[in-house]
């Protein structure tokens, strides 16, 4: 009888390693079609629309249906967007052909974004797992990304700078693949989109032009320190990044140094204007005293992050900031624990991750902190911190002490999505309640379109609202545009600002109305002549609709 408890006890450890493993391929597997369920439920109307977001909607469908911005420009390396403040192009190029075949809706604009960020956390969780041949890791590592609040936030509306953090983890994994595979005709498709997806950051994020020779020189000294390319390629991936960075470099500097104050050609691409650019996200660069003000910005930066609220609702929810401020302590041990056991393919990209961050740090100097201005750091991030909480589990032999490890992240966000995000139990989160309710808008356009042609909706800053109405309309080309604000030109230092487009009508030119028109108020008090209608929520405020009757 002792004999087959001690054979049993001997057996176990045998028995447990391949039932964990088939429970891990299990788990992740689920996890990652879990989270795509997650992403999907309520992607329509959770969060409602921000205001960047509807002016992309414009320029999306714009391409869609003219093949231009809402300028007329049928190649812009950027959009000038409606007020000249910029916005990037990359996400319009992939969202454009799925608007023309399928019509447009909050489904068409989001979901494709959507697909894009649950398909490469899923290449990436792939690639973990080929490049360290560990289940362990793999589902650390997977959790810690899903368990981000960031990336789930992000993940759901279209904040057009939210795709460079994409391109850059593509860019990332490429070059980590290239210098790890045998196959010289792998390695050169590697390289070469590799280098693709590094110049296309750029495009998605126009500050990252200042990030990218800095990633590119750290790279080439880890590749070098490891012989991982051969000179050719070194030239050719410097060939491909400086081949399709070039536009977007000639606009950066015909914008930002001689200040293009029109439409000009660069090759048959179309360079606008930026009459609002937005030198906001930097701090002032001129003057005295400018280290200190950098130093100020970089703790700042580092507040936030372990602070966990950026104090932009539509970026994060306080205290689960981009990636838990009590999570973010494993960070710096996924990036200096020993991985010495384990395949040398984890370990480079381990330091590629880790080159990420450090080439970031002259970036955080000058550039204003929140989560997306300083998003090429929040992937990475996520990353590490698996890694260092696979480490503490290797380190821990005690069962307890592992499975606080796993259950401490899945917990954070098992209370951050209902409660942080969709408001379960209360009035509503800010993504539920804030900002403008698609519907709303809806119910409005048609509301003062049904009445009759000469109606006209009174409202208090034109400028700040007409995008949204104009969304829910039928498509405009530019010319159309031009006519419906009343305006000659596209650029000038009053960019965008007009007061009236279409049936719509500025407050301030607002003198008495006639019958039939509209007026849209914060206020519900009775007005003579004038016959309440509805009430719609706008960036979280009560609006009253009034109906002139007499």
């Amino acid at each position: 009888m002792d004999n087959q408890v001690e054979t049993l006890v001997k057996r176990k450890p045998r028995f447990w390693r391949a039932y964990e493993n088939k429970i891990l391929i299990v788990l992740n597997i689920t996890l990652v079609f879990v989270f795509l369920i997650l992403l999907l439920y309520k992607v329509s109307t959770v969060p409602n629309v921000f205001v960047d977001e509807a002016n992309y909607a414009n320029e999306v469908v714009s391409f869609a249906r003219f093949g231009t911005d809402i300028h007329g420009l049928h190649l812009p390396i950027y959009l000038s967007s409606v007020w000249g403040q910029g916005q990037s192009i990359l996400y319009a190029i992939v969202d454009a052909p799925l608007v023309r075949w399928f019509g447009f809706s909050m489904v068409t604009l989001r979901v494709p974004f959507l697909l894009m960020n649950w398909l490469i956390l899923c290449l990436l969780i792939f690639k973990v797992y080929q490049w360290s041949k560990s289940l362990r890791l793999t589902t650390m590592v997977n959790i810690a990304l899903i368990s981000s609040p960031w990336i789930f936030i992000s993940s759901r509306w279209i904040l057009d700078a939210n795709i460079a953090p994409l391109m850059f983890m593509l860019a990332t994994i490429l070059f980590a693949s290239g210098a790890m595979s045998k196959s010289k005709l792998l390695r050169i498709i590697d390289v070469l989109f590799g280098a693709l997806f590094l110049s296309l950051t750029a495009y998605g994020y126009v500050a990252a032009w200042l990030y990218l020779p800095v990633v590119c020189v750290l790279y080439f000294i880890a590749f070098v320190k490891d012989d991982s390319f051969k000179i050719w390629e070194y030239i050719v991936s410097v060939a491909v990044i400086l081949l399709v960075a070039v536009p977007i470099i000639v606009f950066a500097y015909r914008v930002n140094i001689l200040k293009l104050t029109h439409a000009t050609k660069f090759l048959f691409f179309d360079i606008p204007p930026l009459p609002a650019n937005r030198v906001g996200s930097l701090i002032n660069l001129r003057g005295p005293g400018l280290i200190n003000r950098c130093m100020h910005n970089l703790v700042d930066g580092l507040l936030i992050y372990l602070g966990g609220n950026d104090y932009l609702q539509w970026n994060s929810v306080s205290p689960f900031g981009a990636v838990a401020p009590w999570l973010l302590i494993f960070a710096p041990v996924g990036m200096l624990g020993n991985l010495e056991t384990m395949p040398k393919a984890i370990q480079l990209f381990r330091r590629l991750l880790t080159l990420n961050i450090v080439a970031f740090i002259p970036l955080a100097l000058v550039v204003t902190p929140n989560y997306n201005h300083w998003n090429l750091l929040n992937i990475p991030l996520a990353i590490l911190v698996g890694l260092g909480l696979f480490l503490c589990i290797q380190r821990f032999r005690e069962t307890s002490i592992r499975l606080l490890f796993v259950l401490v992240p899945i917990c954070t966000f098992a209370y951050f999505l209902p409660f942080g995000y969709f408001g379960v139990g209360t009035e509503g989160s800010f993504f539920e309640n804030g900002l403008v309710r698609f519907r709303d808008v809806q119910k409005l356009n048609q509301t003062v379109t049904s009445s009759s042609d000469s109606s006209r909706l009174y409202v208090d800053s034109l400028s700040w609202k007409f995008m949204y109405f104009r969304m829910v309309q039928a498509p405009i080309s530019h010319s159309m545009y031009l006519n419906r604000t009343g305006t000659k030109s596209d650029f000038s230092k009053k960019m965008g600002d007009f007061s009236r487009y279409g049936s719509l009508r500025d407050m301030s030119i607002f003198r008495g109305g006639t019958k039939g028109d509209f007026i849209l108020r914060s206020s519900k008090e009775p007005m003579p002549g004038w016959k309440y209608c509805y009430s719609v929520t706008w960036n979280n405020v009560p609006q009253y609709l009034f109906k002139k009757s007499k």
